[in-house]
């Protein structure tokens, strides 16, 4: 079912290609990327605290308190969205400026629904109840593929932004009655943690950590507009449509493998045996980006979809920069292993590496008016060096974590 949804989710992204003018799709990935990106500042840490905290509540027979948390923190995205929203629209229509007003508001609707599903997976997570994860998340696919492609094709790419907040917001919504429910089973006891506060800075490290990951993964796409142009934006755009489905398909691994390692590390487990664990999700997903990469590239260069590859003006070197790409995704899941390990300190590090490395990346390609798929062999290696450095991170405390 969780594939289903991933299949789905991908879909959605190639029909939206198809739909759309080229520019007219850079726009949407931009403002779509723009708001996604924005969902991490909402909670100011918040959500990212969720993922050690709910499922370790679970476990310690609290889980009753998880949703009375997470509709606390719903709240404070939403303020804080709707603040947002005002403000940016506000400045924009005072400099006479009504497209990016428009940009605005459909980016804080994304960031809102983003950050809202976010906290309802966090928690429906953290139950353990994978076939109800699993029916929600398909679930969500199907609303948001049905109402952004109605949107789309009815409205251009502002309606289909609004088809697919609309979708994100029933889906969250699935998910939330399968969490009550869940924990309306378990006995609830007093919790420190009330209203969605934490009790540390784990959190707020955290979302510094995923904020600085976040920025290439989501503003890259104004960069590539500012350099190459808004027709490039649109080819960027097509081609990292792939790496999101990439980062679906591994979402859906840690939607379990997640949650295991936390309860694990509480259990006891010792870094070798949680590395295992890691090891089996991690292999079967890089085969599975080889062979979809492979597929992909002989369906837009000798299949039916040659179309897409006329359209968006790319070849074969950019099909493999961007499956490159989508083998290296795995960086969020020694994210998980890290924040199990209570290493967030050592996981942002090795986000700081990472940024530093994009960064140089960005100078080269700007200054010596490299091409698209340099730049996206320059992601791959930037990404490289991120894993590298959290391996840094592990050895440099495989006594503490043992």
């Amino acid at each position: 079912m969780m594939g289903s949804a991933a299949v789905l989710s991908l879909l959605r992204g190639f029909a939206l290609a198809a739909i759309l003018p080229i520019t007219e799709f850079g726009i949407y990935a931009i403002v779509v990327a723009i708001g996604a990106f924005s969902s991490n500042f909402l909670g100011l840490g918040r959500i990212e605290d969720t993922r050690k905290r709910f499922p370790r509540m679970f476990f310690d027979g609290q889980g009753g308190q998880v949703p009375a948390i997470a509709d606390r923190i719903v709240q404070i995205l939403a303020v804080r969205a709707f603040a947002a929203a005002v403000l940016f629209v506000g400045i924009s229509w005072t400099l006479g400026r009504g497209d990016l007003a428009i940009n605005a508001a459909a980016a804080s609707l994304i960031a809102f629904s983003t950050g809202w599903a976010s906290v309802a997976i966090s928690a429906h997570r953290a139950t353990g109840e994978y076939s109800s994860l699993a029916s929600s998340t398909l679930w969500r696919a199907i609303l948001a593929l049905s109402l952004g492609l109605t949107g789309a094709w009815y409205g251009g790419w502002v309606f289909a932004i609004a088809g697919e907040f609309l979708g994100g917001i029933l889906g969250a919504l699935i998910s939330r009655s399968y969490v009550q429910r869940i924990a309306a089973d378990v006995a609830a006891t007093k919790t420190t943690w009330p209203d969605g506060e934490a009790r540390d800075n784990s959190g707020l490290l955290m979302f510094i950590s995923f904020s600085l990951c976040a920025a290439p993964f989501y503003l890259d796409r104004l960069f590539v507009g500012h350099v190459f142009g808004a027709e490039a934006a649109g080819t960027y755009g097509f081609l990292m449509l792939f790496v999101t489905g990439a980062t679906v398909f591994l979402g859906i691994a840690e939607q379990q493998l997640g949650p295991a390692l936390m309860k694990r590390r509480k259990e006891g487990a010792q870094l070798a045996a949680q590395m295992v664990l890691l090891v089996r999700w991690i292999v079967p997903f890089q085969l599975l980006m080889i062979a979809g990469m492979a597929i992909v590239g002989a369906f837009v260069f000798y299949g039916p979809g040659q179309f897409l590859a006329i359209k968006f003006s790319f070849g074969p070197p950019a099909i493999i920069a961007v499956a490159a790409l989508c083998c290296l995704q795995i960086t969020t899941t020694f994210d998980w292993l890290l924040q199990s390990l209570d290493r967030e300190k050592g996981a942002l590090s090795a986000s700081i590496v990472y940024v530093f490395a994009v960064g140089v990346v960005a100078v080269l390609v700007a200054d010596f008016g490299l091409s698209l798929e340099t730049l996206i062999f320059g992601l791959a290696a930037a990404k490289a060096c991120h894993i590298a450095a959290q391996f840094g991170v592990l050895w440099m405390n495989r006594r503490v974590a043992t």
